[in-house]
């Protein structure tokens, strides 16, 4: 499994600080999945100014709930998307708001539902949690 710093280094435009803010958020990763019955994937934007890697972001954290049915059968630390491939990501990031998918979208045999959490450091929005949970519950 890859390792966060690996994940953000060459590909993000995080600082030590904005590192510290996400390694404080994972630390109580479990109890934020756990309570709410959702799998958490915590997305930070990709660095604009990489020609060689497309504009859009780097899933550094995922972690499952003990207390509901996983959604991703596998891991998805290092998966990487682009700006556009998922919406609300992209209006969490430029908003600075949560936003809450009204339609449920069918992932292998579930229909699930997807809200998406900026993650701040002062004023600035540097990543989003997207969190994935049973259109059911």
């Amino acid at each position: 499994m890859a390792r966060l710093e690996d994940l953000v280094r060459a590909r993000t435009v995080l600082s030590a600080q904005h590192m510290h803010r996400i390694q404080e958020l994972i630390a109580d990763w479990q109890l934020l999945a756990d309570l709410s019955f959702a799998d958490l994937v915590l997305w930070v934007p990709l660095r604009k100014d990489l020609k060689s890697w497309p504009s859009g972001y780097v899933a550094v954290s995922h972690i499952r709930p003990t207390t509901a049915a996983t959604v991703f059968a596998h891991d998805i630390v290092g998966d990487e998307i682009e700006w556009g491939e998922k919406p609300l990501i992209d209006k969490a990031l430029s908003n600075g708001e949560i936003i809450r998918d009204s339609e449920p979208e069918l992932v292998g045999e579930v229909m699930i539902k997807v809200e998406t959490i900026p993650v701040t450091f002062g004023t600035e929005v540097i990543a989003v949690i997207s969190r994935h949970r049973s259109a059911r519950t």
